[in-house]
This record gives structure tokens, sequence and C-alpha cells, in this order.
């Protein structure tokens, strides 16, 4: 969708030295939510050609902007900062090993946006698939089913066409856990925890939150709370199905 390839780059080059233009720098963007960090490599090994064609045309080249990409939090399926940061690094020396008079430009939005917020989401209906288990009348019975055939499912008043719009477009796991009405509690030690579905309160089949989540039992009116959803979470949301959009809450700590 964007950026020049070898050869547009090279008629750029020519285009500029004709208009009597400066081309100062080179710039690209490996797409947010990075998932190989060896793209940062391809594309810094891009850059030194771009570089070496432009000293061909009489151009010195003075800025590299490596773009964004870098995640807010750590995902299993997805290369951390830390990593991220080790094969830019690695790369730059052997790509630019004499980059004394270049300006490096990174853009990490993501990276300080995501983790700035968490989101909290009442529970506003749930059921089991486990029609025996619902008809257990003691605690013994209960204690006694294998909970690996036991799932709950949940309903939220956020959806992935609001605030979590990130799970449909990058594939993103969020971490959550549970804050319960009466006490504000998180989930106690020891307590049994049960597979379980959340589900947005859209009517969209796609509007899954987590397929697979351990949760204690909840009700409605008790809250689940979804970690890091800082990035790209109000500026994506929609009113989809008359839902309105979330209100935020800015806290400030010394």
């Amino acid at each position: 969708k964007f950026g020049a390839n070898e050869h547009i780059a090279t008629r750029l080059f020519q285009l500029a030295k004709k208009l009597n233009l400066n081309i100062v720098g080179c710039a690209f963007h490996v797409g947010t939510g990075c998932y190989d960090d060896n793209a940062f490599q391809h594309a810094l090994q891009f850059a030194q050609h771009i570089f070496q064609i432009a000293k061909k045309y009489q151009f010195h080249l003075t800025i590299l902007d490596i773009g964004g990409g870098f995640p807010g939090f750590d995902e299993d399926h997805r290369p951390s900062f830390s990593q991220l940061a080790q094969t830019i690094r690695q790369s730059l020396d052997e790509f630019f090993p004499q980059r004394e008079n270049i300006q490096i430009i990174a853009e990490p939005g993501r990276y300080f946006a995501a983790a700035s917020m968490d989101l909290v989401a009442s529970i506003i209906a749930c059921r089991s698939n486990n029609k025996d288990y619902l008809n257990f009348s003691s605690k013994e019975e209960k204690e006694n089913v294998d909970k690996d055939l036991i799932d709950y499912v949940y309903y939220i008043n956020e959806s992935t066409y609001g605030s979590l719009s990130n799970i449909l477009y990058e594939n993103t796991t969020y971490s959550i856990t549970c804050l319960r009405k009466e006490h504000s509690q998180l989930i106690k030690h020891g307590e049994t925890k049960y597979k379980s579905i959340v589900y947005g309160p859209t009517c969209d089949s796609s509007d899954i939150v987590s397929l697979a989540v351990d949760l204690p039992l909840l009700n409605i009116g008790d809250h689940l709370l979804i970690y890091h959803v800082g990035a790209y979470s109000n500026s994506f949301s929609t009113k989809f199905n008359g839902f309105q959009t979330i209100k935020y809450f800015y806290i400030w700590k010394d």
C-alpha cells in the first residue's frame, strides 16, 4: 500500500536531482503490532541499499526513521519489545556500522499507550454449557464434576466493535481477571477456575473477547478487568448496534 521499491526509489532520486530538491532521509514501517522481529532486519537491510542508491546520485542521507510496530506488552505469539530492540541493534551494527552522523528516529506509539489504560467491563449475562452441572443442588455434587467438561459463557457491556477492536484487527490476546461487585475483589487464592468464554454485547457472532480464559464462577453485575487496552481503543471505537462508546477516567499518580 505504501512505500517504494528499488526501482521507484531510484526514479525518485533521479527526479529530485532534476528538480534540484534535497532528500535527507529514508523511512519505513514494518506494520503495527509486529509479529516477526526479522521484519526489522529485512527493512534495515533494504534501507542500507537505499542509502547506497542515494549516494550514487550525490544525496547525503542523515535521517533514518525505523517506524513503529513495537508492542506495549508481551504476548506469547509475538516478539517482545526486548527481542525487537535486540534485533534492531544487531541489524544497525550490521548494516549501518558507521552511523555517527545519522539521526535514527523510531515511532513507539503503541509501546507508550497500550499499558496506560485498563478496561473494567460489567457482566450483563451469563450461562453454562453444561446443563447437568446447573441441575446439581449440592456443593459436593458440583465439586465432583470434571471441571474440564464445564464451560461458562459471559457477556459483557463492551465489545470488539468498541475499545477491544484490536482483538479483531490484530489478533490481540488480552490478560483478563475479575472484580466482584460486593468487595471489588480479585480472584481468591486457590479458588476453583472454569474454562470460560467472553462475548461482547452485539449481534455479531464474531464479537468474541476471549474463547478460552480461566475464571471463577461469576454473576451478573460482577466485572472483568481487562489489562493494557490503551492503544487504538478510543480511536477505533464505533457505535455499532447502537451501543455507546465507553467513559474514560484519568488517574494521575506521583
